[in-house]
This record gives structure tokens, sequence and C-alpha cells, in this order.
């Protein structure tokens, strides 16, 4: 089990075939928006009224087409394991604005992403809640401050006891960890970041400690520092133990399936 948790199991790299997705793995595609700037009008097509409505919200060109992007890579995604055209896939938003699949049974196929302002992160897993968070570390970002109101006194004391100049990068870890936590549990800001606890254990891996009720037992949760290059920290957080997480690269060839073919 360690060594499947260990950073040495994340080797991000491009399947040769369209993956098959087994019962205890989960699927952690790495998609990077402004690499498919040439994406079809087609593609457009695949996205519903309401994101296309949401794209054109934007103000900058650039911002909108990221967003088309990350639709349009997250449908294809998703079409793989559904056997669906991507335009036939459908969403919904539980009360704290979770995503999910509507178009299919919610026993099966589940999903959670989140991307930076170039990066996309798409977990996928069967019949578990899953949950992911990317962020960039900003050197600027007041971390003490952000950790004071928002960090356990534990999490606090322990990033304190820490070099100056490891301080920016491990509150970005220990901030990435809580965000995948509260992402998988699907309870948004109903569950208050210092409600819970992100620390290590003595292997070294991440590990959740419940302090309140709203939390579930970290037997329950298996969270994993997922590495994605020296200005990123990203967390994954999945439902239960013995999970294998496979680190994928996607690009826009995956689209070739789909082009053309009618819905």
């Amino acid at each position: 089990m360690d060594s499947e948790r260990s950073l040495e199991a994340f080797g991000w790299a491009e399947p040769v075939d369209t993956p098959t997705l087994g019962e205890q793995e989960v699927h952690l595609w790495s998609v990077c928006l402004d690499a498919l700037n040439e994406l079809s009008e087609q593609c457009w097509g695949w996205l519903s009224n309401q994101e296309q409505q949401r794209a054109m919200c934007f103000q900058f060109a650039v911002d909108r087409q990221r967003f088309t992007n990350a639709h349009v890579a997250v449908r294809a995604i998703l079409a793989q394991y559904a056997r669906c055209h991507p335009v036939q896939l459908s969403f919904g938003q539980n009360a704290f604005g979770k995503p999910f699949i509507t178009s299919m049974p919610q026993d099966q196929l589940r999903f959670n992403i989140t991307h930076g302002t170039h990066h996309l992160l798409c977990a996928v897993v069967n019949a578990r809640e899953v949950g992911v968070d990317l962020e960039p570390i900003d050197l600027a970002m007041p971390t003490d401050e952000i950790a004071h109101m928002l960090f356990t006194k534990r999490e606090q004391a322990l990033l304190k006891s820490l070099p100056v100049s490891e301080r920016q990068h491990a509150f970005y870890v220990y901030w990435t960890r809580k965000e995948a936590i509260v992402k998988a549990q699907g309870m948004g800001l109903s569950l208050p970041l210092d409600s819970f606890e992100v620390v290590s254990c003595s292997s070294g891996l991440p590990q959740l400690v419940a302090t309140n009720t709203k939390t579930a037992p970290s037997q329950y949760w298996s969270l994993y520092d997922v590495p994605h290059g020296s200005a990123f920290a990203a967390a994954l957080a999945v439902e239960g133990v013995q999970a294998t997480i496979r680190p994928m690269i996607w690009n826009q060839r995956w689209l070739a399936t789909y082009l053309g073919t009618p819905s």
C-alpha cells in the first residue's frame, strides 16, 4: 500500500490506447489547456447551452478559450469510460456545487476536476467519491495569515516549525490536501477547513485526521500528494482504501475518435 501511495507511483505518461478503469483504480488525467487552442468548431457544439453561456461571459478571449478547452477535454475524457459521444453527456451538481454525471447511473462513473490558469486535472473512478485540487504556488501569498484563519493549531505549528524557505510550498501542500478532501466529500464551505487535519504520518504519507463529527473518519478516505511540477501543488482524495492511482497525460489526439462522428 505504501509503495502505491509514494511519490514514485506518479509517473505521468500518455497512454498508447484508451485505458480500462479497474475496480480499485483512480485515473488521473493531466491536460495542458493552452495546447488545445486549435479545437474545431464542432467541439463547441458538444457543450451544453449553460456551458456555452458561461464561456461567453468571459471578458478576454484567452479565458473563454481555456474554459472551452477544459470543458471539451473533460467531456472527451469521460466519454471514453461512458462509451458515448461527448455531446451525449449531461451533468448536474449537488447542493454544494459538486458536479456529477446525470446521463448514467450514479453507482457507476464519478469524477472531479480542478484547474489552474493553464492546467487541468480530471480524476475518474468507479462507484466511489473522489476529489482533486491543483494550485499554482504564489510566493507573494500571505500564507501565515491564511493558515492562522483556516488551519488547525497543530497544522499552524507544523508550518511554523519549518524553515522560512520551505513554508510557502508546505502551505500549498496542506491547502490542496484540504481542498481535495472537501471536494471529495462534496460538502463545500459547510465543511470548515479547520475541522480536520491533513498532516503527514510517520512514513511521510499524507493522512486525514478528523477533528469534528462533520468529517468522516480517516479510514474512509485515502489522501495522496500529486507531483505536478515545481510551480504547483496538487492532491487527490478518494473514498475508501486500496486505490491505485494511474496518472496520465491527455492531449488533442484523443478528440479524433469523436470529430466528425454523428451524435
